[in-house]
């Protein structure tokens, strides 16, 4: 250890200044894909929730093999979390209406192991007293995290109330509480604002019964890459000092254009230092990047996502939903793919927004063939986007473009001279 050399006491910074801190915090990330570690063309896998037991990994997720079949919560393991094994069913349908519930699907499993038991919850359409189906939130527990029994409702939702319907949970252990966020719609609400979606929060010390305490303090805003609704959070604890939020949100109400990113909480409720993380980058992403699970180990985020190329398979009806696997290592710059590997028409491709706010923002690009690379800004005035400059691409020549002008959003078009292989980056310092 160097002389002087003293490890920081966060602790005492935090009672020096007087307010929560921690190392996180101010950390930005370099984000490195891997691509995709579930992949059955033609069939649906998502909403993966990772846990690890001792030296397994354990991947829950919903699955459905054609667009005619049942979704299901299946159970995959894996030793490294990247080659997983085939899956095994753990909960249907018919398991909860067996306990003597009335739901036609089961979704959005999360996983918290506590007591020597696996505490499996999720999300069913339940048949409610009012004649309507409605997302409530159910609980089975198990001895081995196969073999599920013990099925019961633990969140139910209200009529004409901000608790319409629950769904999309997340447990975490947070100083002594467990917290569950879940996705909660106001059914007197149009669709179109924000006010009708909104991410839910309530506590408990047993995991059977919950308190509603509110709504997380964090809400899409105009302009912003997060401004439509935020959906499909995962949230995982540092040191019992500070929970992590990774989330996905779309660009403006109703657009279902989900990207994903990151957020800090140090009383559970309000959330800040939001950033960018993962844009659609591959043409597996072409739809959307949604419902992400996060482990963090060795100093890093380890992110499991879903993907939905929007392609539909003719022999199951519906397009091909894949987990993808990325990591996230703190930096002092901010790095996200934009292109990877994409083959681009002379019609060209628009990348998705990112967040400008940084000093500075420098593009890469490198295609196999010459072409335009032109950057654009967001316009406050019109809110949309315009050309602010554009650059010469040479094939096989890694093109480069720094600006530190103002702007809350900035994406490039690049458009080749002829069908080309294009992969681009943006570092955000």
């Amino acid at each position: 250890m160097p002389v002087g050399y003293k490890p920081m006491d966060y602790e005492r910074l935090e009672r020096a200044l007087g307010v929560s801190y921690h190392p996180l915090l101010s950390s930005r990330w370099a984000v490195k894909r891997y691509g995709a570690v579930v992949s059955e063309i033609g069939a649906r896998n998502g909403n993966p929730a990772i846990i690890r037991d001792g030296s397994t990994y354990m991947l829950y997720h919903t699955r459905k093999a054609s667009a005619t079949d049942d979704f299901k919560i299946v159970l995959r393991t894996s030793a490294d979390g990247i080659a997983w094994s085939s899956p095994r069913v753990v909960m249907t349908k018919d398991m909860v209406n067996g306990a003597g519930y009335n739901v036609t699907s089961v979704f959005q499993p999360t996983v918290i192991k506590e007591w020597g038991k696996y505490y499996l919850f999720f999300a069913g359409d339940q048949l409610m007293y009012w004649g309507e189906r409605s997302n409530a939130i159910f609980l089975a527990t198990s001895d081995d995290g196969v073999n599920f029994s013990n099925i019961r409702m633990v969140i139910e939702p209200e009529n004409d109330s901000m608790l319409s319907s629950v769904w999309h949970p997340w447990v975490v252990k947070f100083k002594e509480t467990y917290y569950m966020y879940c996705l909660a719609t106001d059914n007197r609400v149009p669709a179109a604002r924000l006010a009708s979606h909104r991410i839910a929060v309530f506590t408990s010390k047993n995991l059977t019964d919950w308190r509603w305490e509110g709504f997380i303090a964090m809400e899409g805003a105009h302009g912003n890459w997060d401004g439509g609704k935020m959906f499909d959070h995962a949230l995982v604890s540092i040191e019992d000092k500070l929970l992590v939020m990774v989330y996905a949100a779309e660009s403006v109400p109703n657009a279902l254009d989900m990207k994903i990113g990151i957020a800090y909480s140090f009383d559970g409720v309000t959330f800040i230092g939001r950033r960018q993380l993962l844009v659609r980058a591959l043409v597996e992403e072409a739809k959307f990047i949604a419902d992400a699970s996060i482990l963090y180990e060795g100093g890093k985020l380890k992110i499991w996502y879903e993907v939905d190329d929007g392609v539909t398979v003719s022999a199951t009806g519906q397009s091909t939903m894949r987990i993808m696997y990325a990591e996230a290592v703190p930096s002092e710059s901010q790095v996200m793919e934009l292109l990877l590997n994409r083959e681009i028409t002379t019609d060209g491709i628009t990348t998705d927004p990112i967040d400008a706010r940084y000093g500075s923002k420098t593009f890469w690009l490198k295609s196999n063939q010459s072409g335009t690379m032109y950057i654009q800004a967001y316009d406050e005035a019109t809110r949309s986007f315009a050309d602010i400059d554009s650059v010469s691409v040479s094939a096989n020549v890694l093109a480069r473009y720094q600006t530190t002008l103002g702007a809350r959003l900035m994406r490039l078009r690049f458009v080749p001279t002829a069908t080309a292989t294009v992969s681009a980056w943006v570092l955000l310092e």
